[in-house]
């Protein structure tokens, strides 16, 4: 038990026991000297505890500092590795984000390869029936101009036919307008006569009655004056 005790103890722990070992190998050696060697020896202890003492102290306060300090670093470090775990984790995620995304494209790529003979005889294909439609679209533009121009041939000669149909017409139209202004005219001037006429009954009208009226008032004058 005491063999592990000291196996077990620090460094500073074993000086400490060889030095009571020491001190007390000293104290039996001094039974056998004098008186004087005694007192020497005596002061030569106290000096030894007192040096053991205080190198215990120090070993002691240096273990408290080595601790606390020890217990801060673990802290930091306990930190540290939370921050690392958490970028960590982060890191992950976007390589498991990456690594989608490139099986992703990896999966296209191999479908185009795998498929590439596949995709060229189905573009040329396409690109064979967008050629063909193309060229029958182009007829049919063709053959559509060639439509219209014949339509725009025959209205052009429709127009011309109609307007020499339509001449003789004209004519006769201008000639009536002619006669219908000169009847018109004709009809204008009769009405101011007609106007004219009852203008003038209507003056001779009014003198006439005034005449009348100047007589028939002139004899009853006549006829006060006989009475």
């Amino acid at each position: 038990m005491a063999e592990n005790d000291i196996q077990n103890s620090k460094p500073e722990e074993l000086d400490t026991i060889d030095t009571q070992v020491t001190t007390s190998n000293e104290q039996n050696e001094s039974a056998d000297t004098p008186e004087p060697s005694k007192s020497q020896d005596i002061q030569k202890i106290a000096k030894d505890t007192t040096q053991v003492v205080a190198k215990g102290v120090s070993s002691a306060f240096e273990s408290a500092t080595t601790a606390v300090a020890e217990g801060f670093q673990a802290t930091k470090e306990v930190h540290n590795a939370a921050k690392e775990t958490n970028s960590a984790k982060q890191e992950l995620k976007q390589m498991q984000e990456h690594l989608a995304q490139d099986k992703q494209d990896l999966e296209h790529r191999d479908y185009v390869q795998s498929s590439f003979d596949q995709i060229i005889a189905e573009q040329e294909k396409i690109f064979a029936e967008t050629a063909q439609v193309m060229s029958d679209q182009s007829t049919q533009v063709d053959l559509l101009t060639v439509k219209k121009n014949q339509l725009i041939q025959k209205l052009e000669q429709q127009k011309v036919d109609d307007e020499a149909k339509i001449k003789p017409y004209k004519e006769v139209a201008a000639t009536a307008k002619g006669r219908l202004d000169d009847i018109s005219k004709t009809i204008s001037e009769a009405q101011r006569g007609v106007k004219n006429a009852e203008a003038q009954l209507k003056e001779v009208t009014e003198k006439r009655d005034a005449a009348v009226a100047s007589a028939n008032k002139a004899l009853e004058n006549s006829q006060a004056r006989q009475l």
